[in-house]
C-alpha cells in the first residue's frame, strides 16, 4: 500500500494505521536490519531491497515483465510483446528467457530480453507493475524460490495478466491463483 500507512498484527487483528514518515524510516530501517542478522539470503534482500528503492525514484517509466514458458517463446507472450515494441509504448518493456533458449537472439532483435532467475530478473520482477504471461507456473510471480519469504511485501504488488490461449473449456482458477 503506498502512502503513510503501515500495516501490523496483533493476535487476531490486522491494525491498519496512518503514521508519520520518521516512524515508517525507522520501522523499515529496523526490518532491514532483522533481515540482515538472517544470513546470506537476508543480507540478499537487503541488498534487492535497498537497489529497489534507488531504482523507483530513478525509474521514469513503468517496467513491464512478459514471458511464455522458460524456455521458449512463440506464443501469446511473444506476439503481446511484438505488439507493445511497434506501438512503442511508454514503458520499460523486458521479455523473460533462460539464458539458452533458441528463441533469445531472435528475441533480442526485437528488445530486451532478460534470462530467468538472474539477478536482473529478480530486481526487474521487484520493480515491475506489470507481469504479462500466457503461462501462470510458479516461475512466473516468484523468481526468488525458496527464499520468497524476504520479500513476501514487494512480490505482492505487481499486477499479475494472464493471456490466455483462445478460448478456454476448464476451470483454471487453481492455476490462476484465483
Amino acid at each position: 500500500m503506498e502512502g503513510p500507512w503501515t500495516i501490523t498484527t496483533a493476535d487476531d487483528a490486522i491494525i491498519l494505521e496512518k503514521q508519520p514518515t520518521m516512524v515508517r524510516i525507522v520501522r523499515r530501517i529496523r526490518y532491514l536490519k532483522e533481515l540482515w542478522y538472517k544470513g546470506q539470503e537476508g543480507q540478499a534482500a537487503v541488498l534487492f531491497r535497498m537497489g529497489v528503492t534507488i531504482l523507483k525514484k530513478l525509474m521514469r517509466k513503468p517496467v513491464w515483465l512478459i514471458s511464455d514458458r522458460l524456455d521458449t517463446a512463440d506464443d501469446n507472450g511473444e506476439a503481446f510483446f511484438q505488439f507493445l515494441i511497434q506501438r512503442k509504448e511508454p514503458v520499460h518493456l523486458r521479455f523473460l528467457l533462460v539464458k539458452d533458449s533458441v528463441d533469445r537472439s531472435r528475441l533480442k532483435k526485437m528488445g530486451v530480453v532478460v534470462s530467468f532467475f538472474s539477478i536482473r530478473h529478480r530486481l526487474c520482477h521487484l520493480l515491475c507493475n506489470y507481469i504479462l504471461s500466457s503461462h501462470a507456473d510458479h516461475y512466473t510471480t516468484n523468481p526468488f524460490g525458496e527464499s520468497w519469504i524476504y520479500y513476501r511485501d514487494i512480490l505482492c504488488r505487481p499486477k499479475f495478466v494472464f493471456l490466455q490461449h483462445g478460448i478456454i473449456k476448464d476451470d483454471l482458477s487453481d492455476w490462476l491463483n484465483r
